[in-house]
């Protein structure tokens, strides 16, 4: 392939020589000459002219010349066009000009790192056109040449093409069948039917929801470390996937529970003493806060080590995922000296958490499940002060006096299925109200049109 210095007429190659990037550590080992006054302003002049937009020097002054680099200016080229041409199939669906492309690719740059990717890629593209013969090229150039390839093992499967035509009707099926049976409890149904999709359909598009459910169920049955490295592979491998940020809040719930050991409480029923495990005792703020339009968490307490702290981790993910297809809510565990703690948040206000708490306690299963169990809504700042001198017993008796217990639903049941939905203070909404019709009225209340 002739370069692109060999395409310039001869009479600007004594002026692009003096544009072309040089060899720093070369040019520091040769000493170099001290400019007269005439060659100084020429010097300036050049880089003045190498700066401009508007003037040819700078648009010359980047032709490379060295084989360094023209190395990395054909690096450059084969990324860009590689990526172009993805870009005109994929994104674009313009076939011709991605044939063109990956042909240009291929012609001027055999030694490609990436032209395996690049066969399958021009597989795909003859495909979709309907040139069987062309497909069938490449598709044995890339079995042939690059055996190892995932997408060469993944088209010499001889059903290839009907699971390309029919995959997605099938994988969706077998997905529903799959959920079915995590939501019935059958778990080795769930980790069978996800492990046969991981070898039919490595690249399907439930692929990361299918680990999801195995993973759920390999916890269930008391795996633990599958569990962990199933989700972990969610989170590494599908980023963009549904499930992938609940995966890492179930992994960060279960493996980075925090201890809190340090710190010391006084004697007495484990609800009522005092704990300072958050650095000194309250200072004058001694109350508890009536705030209901800030950030608010659900607690499940219990005394440490009494139950299976993995099962209640499960039973609560379980719900979550079962119950809330909309809001991911942080799971995280926490031990203090007698107590243990899960938290689900974050819910905006306490209307939000109070709904959650309701449909929770009002749900048969989880209310029997979660039997003997102290579950509770608190605010952040309020849960702040139970370390730092205040009792849960204290907290109870507050809660019992300012708020409602759990009875009778005050608010719209679909508020947590709207991520966005926020709770507006009457007041608010009243100051709104007047502030919109300070707008459009002048002081005698006539309307401003």
């Amino acid at each position: 392939m002739d370069t692109l210095a060999q395409d310039i007429p001869e009479e600007l190659r004594d002026s692009l020589a003096l544009t072309a990037p040089t060899d720093s550590t070369a040019l520091d080992s040769i000493p170099q000459p001290e400019l007269s006054e005439k060659e100084q302003r020429e010097l300036e002049k050049q880089q003045e002219y190498e700066n401009d937009p508007h003037r040819p020097e700078y648009y010359l002054k980047d032709i490379p010349f060295t084989e360094e680099q023209m190395a990395a200016s054909n690096a450059k080229l084969m990324d860009g066009l590689y990526n172009s041409g993805i870009i005109y199939k994929d994104l674009m669906e313009n076939l011709p000009l991605a044939e063109r492309t990956f042909l240009r690719l291929m012609t001027d740059f055999p030694d490609f790192e990436h032209l395996d990717e690049t066969y399958y890629n021009m597989y795909q593209l003859y495909s979709r056109f309907g040139y069987s013969d062309e497909a069938a090229t490449y598709r044995e150039k890339l079995m042939t040449e690059y055996p190892e390839n995932e997408h060469a093992k993944l088209i010499a499967d001889p059903n290839f093409e009907f699971k390309g035509r029919f995959g997605k009707q099938i994988e969706d099926s077998i997905y529903q069948e799959t959920y079915d049976a995590y939501v019935a409890e059958e778990y080795n149904k769930v980790i069978s039917n996800a492990d046969y999709i991981a070898q039919e359909y490595p690249e399907g598009a439930n692929r990361a929801r299918f680990m999801f459910l195995s993973a759920m169920s390999r916890l269930s049955l008391g795996d633990e470390s599958q569990f962990l490295n199933e989700m972990k592979e969610i989170v590494t491998k599908y980023p963009q996937s549904t499930v992938s940020e609940l995966a890492g809040l179930y992994v960060k719930g279960l493996q980075n529970g925090r201890l809190l050991a340090s710190g010391r409480m006084n004697n007495g029923s484990i609800w009522e003493r005092r704990s300072y495990l958050d650095g000194e005792a309250l200072e004058g703020d001694t109350l508890f806060s009536e705030e209901k339009n800030t950030n608010w968490m659900f607690v499940v307490a219990y005394e440490r080590d009494s139950i299976n702290e993995n099962q209640l981790l499960f039973e609560m993910a379980q719900y979550n995922f079962s119950n809330f297809t909309i809001r991911n809510f942080d799971i995280e565990m926490e031990k203090t000296e007698g107590i243990s703690l899960l938290k689900v948040k974050t819910f905006l206000n306490y209307d939000e958490a109070y709904i959650y708490l309701h449909r929770l306690t009002n749900n048969p299963e989880m209310a029997r499940k979660m039997e003997g169990l102290k579950m509770f809504i608190i605010s952040e700042d309020n849960m702040k002060k139970l370390t730092r001198g205040l009792s849960y017993a204290d907290y109870f008796e507050f809660y019992d006096e300012v708020f409602d217990r759990v009875g009778k639903l005050q608010f719209d049941d679909d508020l947590l299925d709207d991520p966005q939905m926020e709770i507006q203070d009457p007041d608010d909404l009243y100051e709104m109200e007047r502030e919109a019709k300070d707008d459009i009225y002048d002081d005698n209340d006539n309307f401003i049109f």
